[in-house]
């Protein structure tokens, strides 16, 4: 290029796991490799401004839940416009490409799109704040938010699987749910048919990491040598890699689809695939983890939660030297539980005592109680979060005991000291649970909700309530398998926009649970399959099964819940266990 340096603005975007950030970087690295110059704003995930990274911060902090959408808004492109200040218009003005990932049109997606505020409200600050520095080209990462999230928690499982549970309260933005994910992404594709001419789209569900990231390099490099941006989005073309035919399966042919569908993600992204096999029941399945075990190890492992067939005892035994961690959180579930797990918790009880005490949350039998003893002392906070759903004196005590040795009242005013304390009560109702949440709410809103799993009582639905538009995920699944009026009344009132509500009637065979799952067939296909439970397998939960199957055939999370559905039947019809929440 000589000395010739023009000024570009290239800006990646997509929802959480669409895999933006990876492309990126991967895409400025090629760049440089050809000698082009490259400014990337968010190298490596990581904002090059130490304070927008602050407030970023602000933004994901669960201890801000009562942040409304929009003052949330005029936060986040205040963000944008101190990145715009401070780093975007000085790296154009030296010259070059400027990438970005991330810029304003997340937020008129957030804002409009996913919190319901009004456009004509949203686009003139946003308008405003741009002041006309719009990119040269978008590049839209489009993924399946049921894939996105899958690749998240596979990544996820990887870098965790040395350390222990996170205290993290998570992200304020995740509370929303998979229907928030489902909006922001219907979002951006109206945005890039919008200007059809400045947005390319990019298939990165089906479609092999080095074509996206090869074909996105010369589409820049042609856009930085003179393309119009209209000719480089016509002329980039991306092949997604070959899927299985689009014919409907029937209930029978569900299993071979989806075993076709996982050979295919298989070559590309082995762990991503042991991740949709988390749960399943069946040979197939065994035979499919014990071919991705040592590709993908800590993902088979925690694949097994719940599992107690000989397949997957055997599976633990193989795994449990490389994934320990995940294998000591495998045991959990009435199929498990006995001498073997008992055996196998001793054995790992040294190198994970905190996934070891976090399959002991609400067991009350002498054995959980000689683990606690042994790991108070080192593990405090994870013993006393194993006390969950336990009202007696005892474990009373200890409670009181944590409090003591932790500070006394600084335990309410230290997240990650009350966070503990709250999952120990959840699932209580007595008065000294919500004295509890009540000095607790202000830095621990989250887990003050979550504590609330199973309760009843009017003061739980007046805490329900006051959060469910907030952090509709969390709400919604404290009252599984509840069947009452204002159980039914909220969840008809966020079935269409939070898919927590179907799960939170798995296997109910109330009217009022088929009428929703009726009204949402096109909503959240493979939720409402999943959620008939052992329903499954009647009449009208099979001819459910094939109407989503018709107007659904390649949806991978709806064959794997159809795939657990049919395998349960071949085998007698055991009751069905809850599919973990890996899809």
């Amino acid at each position: 290029m000589g000395n010739i340096r023009p000024s570009m603005f290239v800006v990646f975007e997509g929802i959480d796991g669409s895999g933006k950030t990876t492309v990126s970087n991967l895409v400025a690295k090629a760049l440089r490799e050809r000698g082009i110059d490259v400014d990337h704003i968010r190298e490596g995930g990581e904002f090059i401004s130490p304070l927008v990274s602050r407030m970023r911060e602000f933004g994901k902090d669960t201890r801000n839940i009562d942040l409304q959408p929009l003052p949330e808004f005029l936060m986040y492109v205040a963000r944008d416009a101190q990145l715009l200040a401070e780093c975007i218009n000085p790296a154009l003005s030296r010259g070059g490409l400027v990438f970005a990932d991330r810029y304003l049109y997340s937020y008129e997606v957030l804002g409009h799109y996913g919190r319901g505020l009004e456009v004509e409200q949203v686009r003139p600050i946003i308008d405003s704040v741009a002041a006309g520095v719009w990119p040269d080209l978008v590049v839209l990462m489009d993924v399946d938010p049921h894939m996105a999230r899958a690749r998240r928690r596979s990544s996820k499982l990887r870098q965790k699987s040395k350390g222990e549970k996170s205290s993290s309260g998570g992200s304020r933005k995740g509370l929303g749910g998979v229907g928030m994910m489902h909006r922001l992404r219907d979002g951006y594709l109206k945005l890039a048919e919008r200007e059809p001419k400045r947005w390319l789209v990019i298939d990165n569900c089906n479609t092999d990491l080095d074509v996206v990231v090869e074909r996105v390099t010369e589409a820049i490099a042609s856009l930085y040598e003179g393309a119009s941006t209209a000719q480089v989005v016509t002329g980039t073309k991306v092949a997604p890699r070959a899927a299985t035919a689009a014919e409907a399966p029937t209930l029978e042919s569900a299993r071979e689809a989806f075993y076709e569908m996982i050979a295919v993600r298989r070559k590309n992204e082995p762990a991503v695939a042991a991740y949709f096999l988390a749960g399943l029941v069946g040979q197939d399945a065994h035979e499919w983890r014990k071919e991705l075990a040592e590709e993908a190890p800590h993902v088979v492992a925690y694949g097994l939660r719940g599992l107690g067939d000989e397949c997957a005892w055997e599976l633990r035994e193989t795994l449990r030297s490389v994934s320990p961690r995940y294998v000591a959180i495998s045991l959990v579930g009435a199929a498990v539980e006995g001498e073997r797990a008992d055996a196998m918790r001793r054995d790992l009880f040294a190198d994970v005592p905190i996934a070891i005490l976090d399959t002991l949350s609400g067991v009350d039998s002498e054995r959980a109680w000689e683990f606690r003893e042994g790991a108070v002392v080192r593990e405090p906070r994870a013993v006393v979060s194993s006390l969950r759903r336990l009202e007696d004196e005892r474990a009373w005590s200890w409670r009181d005991r944590y409090i003591k040795e932790m500070g006394g009242d600084v335990v309410y005013e230290d997240s990650t000291l009350g966070r503990p304390l709250l999952g120990s009560i959840r699932g209580l109702s007595d008065e000294r649970s919500w004295q509890i949440r009540e000095r607790c709410v202000t830095e621990s809103p989250v887990q003050v909700l979550k504590s609330l799993d199973g309760l009843v009582c009017e003061r739980s639905w007046s805490l329900r309530e006051q959060y469910a538009a907030l952090a509709p995920k969390v709400v919604l699944r404290t009252f599984d398998g509840q069947d009452s009026d204002v159980a039914w009344a909220m969840r008809r009132r966020f079935a269409s926009r939070a898919k927590e509500a179907l799960d939170s009637m798995q296997g109910m065979d109330e009217d009022a649970a088929w009428g929703i799952r009726d009204a949402l067939i096109d909503v959240w296909p493979s939720t409402v399959a999943s959620s008939l439970g052992a329903l499954g397998g009647c009449e009208r939960g099979l001819a459910l099964v094939e109407k989503l199957l018709s107007a659904f055939p390649r949806n991978l999370s709806l064959l794997k819940h159809v795939t657990q559905i049919a395998a349960t039947e071949a085998t007698g019809g055991a009751a069905r266990r809850s599919v973990l929440d890996a899809v």
